[in-house]
């Protein structure tokens, strides 16, 4: 989306008032935004962030499924 605005990471940082590092982190999926940091990205890319809500709060509960299990097997 930053390239069709043809718009650098920086200024996304700015927008949504987080870091550079913030920005690469979550372009690069090694974070998921907060839901406070999403909401501010639907407003700045005008788009409806309901379905994407719902597939991140249950990506977020298999993953916590995944870890609990992998401590069990651990244990």
């Amino acid at each position: 989306k930053l390239k069709e605005l043809n718009k650098p990471q920086e200024w996304l940082a700015y927008m949504l008032n987080v870091s550079k590092a913030a920005i690469y982190k979550y372009v690069s999926a090694r974070a998921i935004p907060r839901k406070n940091v999403r909401e501010r990205m639907y407003k700045v890319f005008n788009i409806d962030g309901s379905n994407l809500e719902s597939l991140i709060q249950q990506s977020l509960k298999i993953e916590k499924l995944i870890n609990q299990l992998s401590k069990v097997k651990h244990d």
